[in-house]
């Protein structure tokens, strides 16, 4: 990395160099903050608004955006709760780093576990802190989703996931965000393409 910052006639701040190479101080942050932990570093990209600048981006700052918890996201949906219909996709799709990292972009406010049903059934509950909820289960094949709520979680996902797909599904190194006093914007590419709106917290 220094190499190729120095062919640029580029270096990177000694305070930054230090935290990033102490073990002590790589983490302090971590319980802090949700936008100011970084741990991996790209190459240095052309910038595409100044001519002779480069930036570079922190991949791994998305690991470490996610926001807390909250303390309690309710009460598990009823079994007649909500309306049900297929789903192209089944849970994987929240685990996958990639895929799972622009779900979430979608339902900020949502988490998503595992659980077994009475018949032995494993379903995955997606509930959020605004009394919206998703449940993925298997059928046959496919899987469907029970969804209800002031927001149905499972088609912002879909929508988030296609727009991602129509957008080359680049990985996350290819994000970046716009942050300032009243808004947060997740945006692949550059920010004048496709983006999402994240809760200010």
């Amino acid at each position: 990395m220094d190499e190729n910052l120095a062919a640029k006639g580029l270096k990177l701040p000694r305070d930054f160099v230090t935290f990033e190479a102490d073990s002590k101080l790589h983490c302090s942050l971590d319980d802090v903050s949700v936008t100011c932990c970084w741990t991996d570093i790209s190459e240095p990209l052309p910038s595409p608004v100044e001519p002779g600048a480069f930036l570079v981006r922190f991949p791994a700052f998305h690991d470490r955006r996610q926001q807390d918890a909250p303390e309690s996201l309710g009460m598990l949906p009823g079994l007649e709760d909500g309306t049900t219909r297929p789903t192209p996709h089944g849970p994987e799709l929240l685990r996958i780093y990639d895929s799972g990292f622009v779900a979430q972009l979608a339902m900020p406010n949502a988490r998503f576990f595992t659980m077994p049903a009475d018949d032995g059934t494993v379903n995955t509950y997606v509930p959020d802190s605004n009394d919206s909820f998703a449940v993925l289960s298997p059928d046959g094949d496919g899987w469907t989703v029970r969804q209800g709520g002031p927001v149905l979680l499972r088609d912002e996902a879909e929508r988030s996931l296609a727009l991602w797909q129509t957008a080359g599904a680049p990985g996350p190194s290819e994000f970046g965000v716009s942050v300032t006093a009243d808004s947060q914007q997740v945006w692949p590419g550059t920010p004048s393409g496709p983006s999402w709106s994240l809760p200010i917290v």
